[in-house]
């Protein structure tokens, strides 16, 4: 609401700066405004008959010139003078002159409402008075909090084309059509006219409730399970959502809700919407191909955000700290979508797989140092299992900077070596990191190691000299070893075809 004292100024300067001699019809003189002379220069010319057509139908009073102002509004309620207020700036902010007496008056404007805590949305068709603090501006739409319980969201009409129109009846539909599970925000009452629906109000959203609680380990997990749980019910239902970060993850009564799928894509539906690639203000959430393309974004860039979303929850807002969960971390973040995991079950399943390890009592540190010593027992042998069905075993070796891997390596049966040597093979480069060439010394001496060991398996050696080769491109150390075992007449013909780039296999 705005204080008597702000719009009795506000009058008070409409009276001074406003007002002119006026005739009537009848030849009677007159001080009265000139708010007619600006409706006749605005975009609202050709709508309304009068001044007092206008005034009626935006504000809803008999507007009188020749009355006092001051008068006038004597016993009006406070959204009356409100939407007095936004009636005269929008006179001003939409005339056609541009002149800098509008443009003063309405920063005046825009200057006593925040004193008020009110703020003007800006239309290109009539801009809009709101509460301050009872409204959220995003890219496309605006959130007001109407009460206790409930929000409405409005498309901007400076969005509005008839693409983001489609798109937002299609946010509503999705949204409605999960409403089932109460575990989705519920939307109501879609406003075709206005372009806006209800919503329930929840508490706040992760990113703030990341940021004003600290969160057990236990709770991250359950958080993270109640997203994945939730996703995978709306790929279930042929929705994906395609614009996930901390902000469309709402908390409502200490419980996840998923909000927002104005980007997403119900898969039932022959003819796709095509989005608009905007510029994204949680662009540290969008896969690779959301930043090349933002309509080639489906699940498994989805999974992408979510690996994104678990990292920085297990993070305590940071990403890349280590955790018990990285490695499938790791493998939602694979640049390539085809090395990423499936659909979310394989997530969930993977997770608490994970949790029953611990649960059973294997001592993830006591794991990584024993790994780190070359000892490998069945805790460590089912631990590197892991690692390789979730083709982490590259990321691993880097975040551990494992010098003596091998030491792990020779010990395992000749399967798990076998697969454990193509899993370091298909994805070594992307674990390197970027500009980080020194990382790839962990790699070629793995190889070189593994090609001297006698006890190895040739199959498993001709993996290991195509990494060598890989390396030795690239860093002059890994070169160097690849030439001693050229030089070596001890090491197999077809394995030094492989480092002289004469063979693939």
């Amino acid at each position: 609401m705005i204080d008597s004292k702000s719009f009795q100024i506000f009058l008070d300067y409409i009276i001074e700066n406003f007002t002119s001699n006026k005739i009537t019809k009848t030849n009677y003189y007159y001080e009265g405004l000139i708010l007619d002379e600006y409706l006749e220069k605005s975009h609202f010319r050709h709508d309304y008959f009068s001044l007092e057509d206008y005034i009626y139908t935006k504000v809803g009073i008999n507007y009188n010139d020749q009355m006092n102002l001051i008068d006038e509004f004597k016993g009006v309620n406070s959204d009356t003078k409100i939407k007095f207020i936004e009636a005269i700036y929008n006179l001003y902010n939409k005339n056609i002159t541009n002149d800098n007496v509008c443009y003063e008056f309405c920063q005046k404007i825009k200057a006593m409402l925040n004193r008020n805590e009110l703020t003007i949305i800006d239309d290109k068709e009539y801009s809009r008075i709101i509460n301050s603090n009872e409204t959220r501006d995003g890219y496309f739409c605006y959130v007001e909090i109407l009460n206790d319980t409930l929000v409405r969201k409005t498309l901007k009409r400076e969005r509005l084309t008839e693409e983001n129109k489609k798109r937002f009846e299609y946010e509503y539909q999705m949204m409605e059509k999960l409403s089932s599970n109460s575990r989705f925000l519920r939307v109501y009452d879609f406003d075709a006219a206005n372009l806006s629906y209800l919503m329930d109000r929840c508490e706040c959203d992760l990113f703030e409730y990341l940021n004003d609680n600290i969160l057990t380990e236990n709770r991250k997990i359950k958080i993270i399970l109640e997203i994945l749980e939730l996703l995978n019910y709306a790929a279930l239902n042929g929705i994906i959502h395609r614009d996930l970060h901390l902000g469309n993850l709402l908390i409502k009564n200490n419980s996840l809700i998923i909000a927002d799928f104005g980007l997403g894509k119900d898969s039932s539906i022959i003819r796709s919407l095509i989005t608009s690639s905007g510029r994204k203000n949680n662009h540290a959430f969008i896969s690779p191909e959301g930043f090349k393309n933002f309509k080639n974004v489906d699940i498994q860039s989805d999974i992408y955000s979510v690996g994104k979303i678990m990292d920085y929850i297990m993070g305590d807002g940071t990403f890349g700290k280590s955790n018990y969960i990285l490695p499938i971390i790791n493998k939602c973040l694979q640049y390539e979508k085809k090395d990423r995991y499936n659909n979310y079950e394989e997530i969930i399943i993977a997770i608490n797989q994970l949790i029953q390890i611990k649960l059973n009592g294997f001592n993830q540190i006591n794991i990584l140092n024993n790994i780190h010593i070359g000892i490998c027992g069945e805790s460590e042998e089912k631990y590197i299992i892991d690692l390789v069905n979730n083709n982490n075993v590259s990321y691993f070796i880097i975040e551990n900077k494992l010098n003596n891997f091998d030491l792990i390596f020779e010990q395992l049966e000749y399967n798990l070596q076998e697969k454990t040597i193509i899993s370091i093979k298909s994805n070594y480069v992307d674990a390197t990191g970027y500009g980080k060439f020194h990382n790839y010394d962990y790699f070629s001496k793995l190889s070189y190691k593994i090609i001297l060991n006698n006890k190895i398996n040739i199959n498993v050696k001709f993996h290991a000299a195509l990494i060598l080769y890989g390396c030795s491109t690239i860093r002059y150390s890994a070169n160097d070893l690849a030439q001693n075992l050229k030089n070596n007449k001890a090491i197999e013909q077809e394995i030094k075809n492989i480092l002289y780039g004469k063979t693939d296999y």
